[in-house]
């Protein structure tokens, strides 16, 4: 089970949850803040009882600048070579993989949580 992404330029990602977790807590290790996702009726409105998660997969919204952030907070953290260096060999390298990837999936604008 994880969190299927659609961004609004139409491209699509799947990831699981417990990766998807780790690349938002990574973000936010390197300068991501938060702004809260949109409930996909709603809006953002804690009154309707949306809290503006990220780690649910019912159809919110993350802005553009949302996911701009995050791909920044990514992209700090592939040039940071003393975490990479502390990494067993070969997962460093999937590591920076799967960074990359979604660093430039966040680019491609808004998307929405499945």
């Amino acid at each position: 089970m994880g969190v299927e992404l659609t961004s609004d330029s139409g491209c699509e990602c799947y990831v699981a949850h417990i990766p998807w977790l780790w690349l938002l807590n990574v973000a936010m290790d390197y300068g991501w803040k938060p702004a809260g996702t949109k409930d996909a009726s709603y809006g953002y409105n804690p009154q309707a009882g949306w809290n503006g998660s990220y780690f649910s997969n019912c159809g919110q919204y993350i802005t553009a600048a949302d996911a701009t952030a995050i791909s920044a907070g990514l992209s700090l953290a592939i040039l940071d070579q003393a975490q990479l260096s502390i990494m067993p060999p070969g997962l460093n390298e999937r590591y920076i993989a799967l960074l990359t990837k979604m660093k430039d999936f966040f680019l491609k604008g808004g998307f929405r949580i499945d």
